[in-house]
């Protein structure tokens, strides 16, 4: 869970700081942005690892980039 807690605090500030230099946007909190972010990364892995493909996580991963305008 440390883990997890560390991302998601490192995300926050990461996303405020783009969110104010007008490089990213995304709708709601930093936080609840992070945790999207987080959780839809971590299924996206499980699933990839599961099939055998990463270009599943490849395909999310640069959706959520797309997302935030980065």
């Amino acid at each position: 869970r440390h883990y997890f807690d560390e991302n998601e605090r490192w995300l926050v500030g990461v996303l405020k700081d783009g969110k104010r230099a007008k490089v990213l946007t995304f709708k709601g909190s930093p936080s609840d942005a992070a945790r999207s972010l987080v959780g839809s990364l971590e299924g996206a892995m499980m699933i990839a690892r599961s099939y055998s493909d990463a270009a599943r996580f490849k395909a999310v991963s640069e959706g959520l980039l797309a997302e935030l305008g980065a």
